[in-house]
C-alpha cells in the first residue's frame, strides 16, 4: 500500500529546447518507500534522443516552508534531434509489483538562433489627430527568449533583464523640441536618470522566433499643428557571460555591445477647423470635459452684497491630462462679464484618479439688477466625431442687495459712513460772537512757531540729504543692472520660444517686474510705445489662447518693443 503512495514527477530542462541542445529529463518519486524499483517502459519522444541506461541517482530530503518533502531523483541526459511540436510519453514504473506511472509533457523542438537577439519596434496611436490631443507611444524592447533561457540555465536561475541586457532609452532632443513628452509606462534606475527601461508585457513572435518584450510608453503633445517625422530610437544591448566566484554567480557583459534602431514614424497633427469654432474654445482636444461650479460663500437663499466677493470653485474633468488644460479668458463668458468682476488665481492640477483643474474665483457683483450666477461654457473639439463640443456648469439664483456705490477695493473692508452730530452750546455763551481781532492773534502765534520748527530742522534735513544720496545712486546703478541682465535673459528666451504662451509668459513678466519702476520715469503712453505694447499683448494672448486672427508678433518684434521699453525708463 505504501507504494501507491508514490507520487512521480518528470520535468524537462529546457522547456522548449532547439534543434542541437542537451537537455536533461528528472524524475522524482516522491515519498518513495524502501524498497526495488524497476522500470516497466521508457518514455518516448520523437524529438529527443535521450540515453536511458546512464543516468545518475541521488535521495533527497528537502524541507520549504514547514512540507517536508523526500524521495529518489533520477536524471537522464540527451539532445534535441528533431524540430517540431512532440508528445513525451510517461514513465511507467514498479514499485515492488505496485505499477505507478509519471506525467507526460509537451515537447517543442524549435531552430537555434544565430542572430537577432534583439530588436527595437515603435508604434503610434493614433497615427493621424489633430494638434491639442495627445498622442501614445510605444517603444517595444525585444530580446530574444533563446538568449534569456541561455543565460537563466547559465546563472542558475532568474535575472533582471532589463538592467542586464539593455542600456536605457533616451528621448531624443529632436522628439522634444516638437512635442512636450511625458512618460506614462516605464521606470527608472534612480529618479533622476533620464534613461528609461521598460516594464514586461509578455512574449511576441518574430521571424519565427519568440522574444520577450519589455515596453516604454511616452504621451506626445503637438506644440503646434504640422506633420511631423518621429526620430527612431536607439538601444544599445549587450550579450551576457555569467562568471562563478566562490560566493555566487554574477552576469559580465561578451563581447561588442550591439545597437537596435526602430523605424521612424510618421505623424500628422491638423489643426481643428475654423468654422463653427466657439469662442470658449482654447484648443483643447479629447473625447470629454465636465465643468462643475461651486459657490463657497452664499447666504441661505442666495443672498449677496452689492459688490461683496463671491467665492466660487470650477472643476474641469477631461481625458486629457490637466496639465493639457487651459482656460478660456473670461471675456468669452459674455454675461459673467458684464454682471460681475472677476478675479481668480492660478489654476491648480491634480493627478489624482479623477484627473481635473482646479480654480477658485472671486465675483464681485456690480448691480443689483443681477438675478444668478451664469453657467460657464468650456468647449472642446472631439477626435473621432470631428465636431465641437461645449460643457456648461450649473447656474445658481442669486438675489443681490444693496446701494449702486462705487466698489471697495479689492480686499478692503466695507466701512460704515459716519455722521457728526452737532453740538450743544452752553447758556452762557449763547449770542455771543468771537472776536475777530482774537482769532487773528491766535492764528499769528500758530505761523509764527510753525515757521521756527521748520528753520531748526533745516540743518540736520541736509545732513540727511548727504548721507543718503550715495545710498540712492548705489540702489539706482544695481536697479539698472538688474533690469539690463533681465532684459538680455528675457531677449534670450524669446529667441527659442517656439509657442505664443511661452512668448506672451516671457514678455508679460518682463513688463509686470520693470513697469512700476519705471511708470514715473518714462512717458511711453504719450510717444504710442504703450499703445504697441498693450497691441502686442492682445496679439500674442489671442494666438495663445485660440481667439482672434491677427498675426503672432514675431520674437524679434517683441525684442525691439522691451529694448525701447527699458531705454525710456533708463
Amino acid at each position: 500500500m505504501a507504494a501507491l503512495e508514490a507520487e512521480v514527477k518528470m520535468r524537462l530542462n529546457p522547456p522548449n529546447p532547439v534543434l542541437g541542445e542537451e537537455v536533461r529529463i528528472t524524475v522524482e518519486i516522491e515519498n518513495e518507500p524502501q524498497g526495488a524499483i524497476s522500470v516497466a517502459n521508457w518514455p518516448q519522444c520523437a524529438g529527443l534522443e535521450m540515453d536511458w541506461q546512464h543516468h545518475s541517482m541521488e535521495n533527497y530530503f528537502e524541507n520549504i516552508n514547514g512540507n517536508t518533502r523526500q524521495g529518489k531523483r533520477l536524471v537522464f541526459g540527451g539532445r534535441a534531434v528533431k524540430q517540431g511540436v512532440f508528445d513525451l510519453t510517461p514513465m511507467h514504473l514498479k514499485i515492488f509489483v505496485l505499477p505507478v506511472q509519471s506525467n507526460g509533457l509537451k515537447v517543442r523542438v524549435g531552430m537555434a538562433q544565430s542572430g537577432g537577439f534583439f530588436q527595437v519596434q515603435s508604434r503610434l496611436l493614433p497615427a493621424e489627430g489633430y494638434a491639442g490631443q495627445v498622442f501614445r507611444l510605444e517603444v517595444d524592447v525585444l530580446v530574444a527568449d533563446q538568449e534569456v533561457a541561455r543565460v537563466e540555465r547559465l546563472a542558475g536561475g532568474t535575472y533582471e533583464l532589463a538592467a542586464n541586457h539593455y542600456d536605457g532609452l533616451r528621448i531624443p532632443p529632436e522628439l522634444e523640441q516638437d512635442f512636450l513628452v511625458t512618460p506614462l509606462e516605464s521606470r527608472r534606475a534612480n529618479p533622476q536618470s533620464p534613461e528609461l527601461f521598460g516594464k514586461p508585457v509578455g512574449e511576441v513572435e518574430s521571424g519565427g522566433f519568440s522574444y520577450r518584450v519589455q515596453r516604454i510608453v511616452l504621451s506626445l503633445y503637438p506644440r503646434r499643428p504640422g506633420r511631423f517625422t518621429l526620430p527612431a530610437f536607439t538601444v544599445v544591448f549587450h550579450r551576457l557571460q555569467p562568471v562563478r566566484n566562490f560566493f555566487n554567480v554574477q552576469l559580465q557583459h561578451a563581447g561588442a555591445p550591439f545597437t537596435a534602431t526602430s523605424e521612424p514614424l510618421l505623424l500628422n497633427a491638423a489643426e481643428p477647423p475654423a468654422a463653427g469654432r466657439p469662442a470658449s474654445f482654447t484648443g483643447a482636444v479629447c473625447e470629454k470635459i465636465e465643468a462643475v461650479l461651486t459657490p463657497e460663500d452664499l447666504k441661505p437663499g442666495g443672498n449677496a452684497e452689492l459688490h461683496a466677493p463671491i467665492s466660487v470653485s470650477l472643476k474641469l474633468s477631461s481625458d486629457l491630462p490637466p496639465e493639457y488644460l487651459r482656460l478660456p479668458p473670461w471675456t468669452a463668458q459674455e454675461r459673467l462679464c458684464v454682471d460681475f468682476e472677476v478675479s481668480a488665481n492660478a489654476a491648480v492640477r491634480e493627478n489624482s484618479e479623477n484627473e481635473a483643474l482646479f480654480k477658485e474665483i472671486l465675483l464681485r457683483p456690480l448691480k443689483t439688477s443681477i438675478t444668478e450666477i451664469p453657467a460657464l461654457e468650456f468647449s472642446w473639439f472631439h477626435p473621432v466625431e470631428r465636431v465641437y463640443k461645449t460643457a456648461r456648469t450649473q447656474s445658481f439664483s442669486l438675489h443681490v442687495e444693496g446701494t449702486k456705490s462705487s466698489p471697495t477695493a479689492a480686499g478692503s473692508p466695507v466701512l460704515p459712513r459716519v455722521t457728526e452730530e452737532p453740538q450743544a452750546v452752553p447758556a452762557s455763551l449763547a449770542g455771543l460772537e468771537p472776536s475777530p481781532s482774537l482769532v487773528l492773534d491766535v492764528r499769528d502765534h500758530e505761523n509764527r512757531g510753525l515757521w521756527v520748527g521748520l528753520l531748526a530742522l533745516l540743518p540736520w534735513c541736509a545732513l540727511g540729504l548727504r548721507a543718503l544720496i550715495p545710498a540712492w545712486r548705489h540702489w539706482r546703478g544695481r536697479r539698472a543692472a538688474r533690469q539690463q541682465a533681465s532684459l538680455a535673459y528675457t531677449l534670450r528666451a524669446l529667441k527659442t520660444a517656439q509657442d505664443p504662451e511661452s512668448r506672451l509668459r516671457l514678455f508679460r513678466d518682463f513688463l509686470a517686474r520693470y513697469g512700476s519702476e519705471n511708470s514715473g520715469q518714462n512717458n511711453s503712453s504719450a510717444s504710442g510705445l504703450g499703445d504697441e505694447i498693450a497691441d502686442a499683448l492682445q496679439r500674442l494672448e489671442a494666438a495663445a489662447y485660440g481667439g482672434g486672427s491677427a498675426a503672432v508678433p514675431a520674437p524679434e518684434e517683441l525684442a525691439a518693443l522691451l529694448r525701447r521699453f527699458e531705454q525710456s525708463g533708463s
